[in-house]
């Protein structure tokens, strides 16, 4: 036995105490973490990603007391995922949004459709989630399915979506929206999806459509074209309907 063997002390008492400070270290992390959680969600609420820090990330996937912070349950990125663990063959943006309009974030998704699109990206970003010819995979799925397509069991995707222009998806887009939206969400949710590289761009396109009367402006606000506003042919030429009230 060493020297230094021969100076630890071990009690019952010693043993408790140790195990009342580890429990104390413990319930302070645990309380440490739940704040973390709350400020990380806020600042993902409201589109502030950055703020961040990177090495959440990394220590979410080397240690398990951190993983909470990714693809919880009742969180966008969690929600998510649940979504695109059922769907080995990919499954589109607008499926993903229509599964989770009718789930526990549905109120959220109304409120702040920004959010999901923001969660899309961090599953991305994370290497969580794959994006292949319009579709988007689980990492796990997108596995699965290049090697069931190498081994010719499935065929390749159409890639349908990869073909829409940047106008078709604005479109799209403000469709689903019937009482408008403003021209700030539009430019959040287009660049975060990755649609367009910057924010100039998506005005550019949006001038574009309502100049083709594919969409209709007023005060900063897009409105879908109900069938009263869609463009008519009159013999002196085109001509607009009756607007639909901004309101």
């Amino acid at each position: 036995m060493s020297d230094s063997d021969a100076n630890i002390v071990i009690s019952a008492e010693s043993v408790r105490q140790k195990a009342d400070e580890v429990a104390e270290l413990e319930r302070k992390a645990a309380k440490g973490r739940e704040e973390l959680q709350l400020l990380v969600n806020y600042l993902r609420f409201i589109g502030r990603d950055d703020w961040v820090p990177s090495n959440l990330v990394i220590l979410s996937r080397e240690e398990n007391s951190f993983q909470p912070l990714r693809n919880e349950p009742g969180t966008w990125t969690g929600e998510t995922m649940r979504v695109l663990a059922s769907a080995p063959n990919g499954v589109s943006l607008t499926a993903i949004r229509d599964a989770l309009a009718k789930g526990e974030l549905a109120e959220r998704l109304k409120n702040n459709p920004n959010g999901f699109y923001n969660g899309v990206s961090r599953l991305e970003s994370n290497g969580d989630a794959v994006r292949y010819k319009g579709m988007v995979f689980s990492k796990a799925n997108y596995d699965a399915f290049m090697a069931r397509l190498a081994r010719g069991e499935v065929e390749d995707l159409s890639g349908e979506d990869e073909r829409r222009t940047v106008a078709d998806v604005l479109v799209e887009y403000i469709e689903k929206y019937s009482g408008g939206v403003a021209t700030k969400q539009i430019v959040q949710d287009m660049v975060a999806l990755g649609v367009v590289p910057s924010a100039a761009s998506v005005y550019n396109v949006l001038s574009k459509i309502v100049r083709a009367e594919r969409v209709r402006r007023d005060k900063g606000i897009y409105f879908p074209l109900n069938e009263m506003d869609r463009p008519q042919t009159t013999e002196s030429g085109p001509e607009t309907g009756q607007r639909a009230n901004a309101d």
